[in-house]
């Protein structure tokens, strides 16, 4: 969340409320309190769930394409690049790496390189919308991954098979 707001001069107690307002964290340690805790959830209110989390991904992209610029700064191009083949080659390929020094084969060595092989998560534009980020630059680059990863996430999966 730093590097997302690094250029606001933020406090830590600034940083501490952003994280605390993050719906992103909300929701994740309300699901935390009821699988803890064993809570029922009323089977209208599941279907409803499962309904929004069905269309989060199709909204984030949605929202990533209407704040998607092609006339980015041609210097972000190098920087766009850079961090999509960082993200979707040589994090896989570390990942893999540092399994297989682990003693970590198999299954579970797949696992891993392949979530590692994934593009940046839609999210990441909206959170770096909220903490006033680039977030033309954060659609860019989770688009460019996207595009990429119909590539990669292949050819990544045939050599960890």
């Amino acid at each position: 969340m730093l590097s997302l707001s690094h250029h606001q001069h933020v406090s830590v107690r600034i940083m501490v409320l952003n994280i605390i307002k993050n719906p992103l964290i909300i929701s994740c340690v309300v699901a935390l309190a009821f699988n803890l805790l064993s809570l029922p959830l009323w089977q209208g209110l599941k279907d409803f769930i499962k309904l929004l989390a069905s269309a989060s991904l199709p909204l984030g992209l949605l929202c990533i394409g209407a704040g998607l610029t092609f006339m980015a700064d041609k210097k972000d191009y190098a920087l766009i690049a850079a961090n999509s083949l960082l993200r979707l080659i040589a994090a896989p390929a570390a990942a893999y790496l540092l399994c297989t020094l682990a003693g970590l084969d198999g299954l579970e060595r797949q696992i891993i390189t392949l979530f590692f092989a994934l593009p940046t998560a839609p999210s990441a534009y909206a959170l770096t919308k909220m903490l006033g980020g680039n977030h033309a630059l954060m659609a860019s680059i989770i688009s460019l991954q996207t595009l990429l990863a119909m590539i990669t996430l292949p050819v990544v999966l045939w050599l960890v098979i």
